[in-house]
C-alpha cells in the first residue's frame, strides 16, 4: 500500500509539532516553509487534521497550529484515516 503526499505531509507536521506540546504551535507559513511546500497545499491537510481532533487552530499574531492530543495518543493510522478516510485500502 501506497501513502498519498498529502498523508506524508501531514505526518511530518505532526512530528515537527510534537516538541512544541499542546500550548505551542506555528504558523502555516513556517510548516510549509520548513517543508518546502506551498502554504496552499499544506492548508488543506492541516485543515482535514483540525477536523479529525488531531491539530487545534489559534488566531492572531502568535496563532497557528498546535497539537490537539499528547503525541504519544496520535497514530499514523489516525493521520491516514483524517486525510484518506476509514475506508479499506484493499477490498
Amino acid at each position: 500500500m501506497r501513502l498519498g503526499q498529502g498523508v506524508e505531509w501531514a505526518a511530518h507536521a505532526c512530528v515537527v509539532l510534537a516538541p512544541l506540546g499542546l500550548d505551542r504551535g506555528l504558523s502555516l507559513a513556517a510548516l510549509a516553509e520548513y517543508h518546502g511546500i506551498a502554504p496552499a497545499y499544506l492548508a488543506k491537510q492541516m485543515q482535514l487534521l483540525s477536523k479529525a481532533g488531531i491539530v487545534r487552530t489559534s488566531r492572531g499574531q502568535t496563532g497557528g497550529y498546535a497539537l490537539a492530543r499528547a503525541p504519544d495518543a496520535i497514530s499514523l493510522w489516525d493521520i491516514v484515516c483524517a486525510l484518506e478516510g476509514s475506508q479499506p485500502a484493499f477490498r
